[in-house]
């Protein structure tokens, strides 16, 4: 619900709560990446979603999601990096 009303904040709160209620799950690491992403915190993201690797490090879609991820946050870096100049 506050993923859609943009509330990230929030979102995050619960999402926090959840990793610390059920810690073995790699759920509220996911929805965290997603709504560090829609937020444009492409570092948070990544580390959200590194995390639900280190409890399913096999699973292939975490490792897809973490692969786009890295490579929205270089071109992210890259792009500031080129408007500073």
């Amino acid at each position: 619900m506050y993923q859609k009303r943009r509330e990230y904040q929030q979102a995050i709160i619960v999402c926090q709560k959840a990793t610390i209620a059920i810690p073995q799950a790699i759920q509220p690491y996911v929805i965290a990446s997603q709504i560090l992403k829609e937020g444009k915190d492409y570092r948070g993201a990544e580390q959200m979603i590194r995390k639900a690797q280190e409890i399913e490090p096999d699973n292939l879609a975490i490792r897809r999601q973490l692969g786009a991820i890295i490579a929205l946050n270089m071109v992210m870096s890259s792009q500031e990096v080129n408007t500073a100049l």
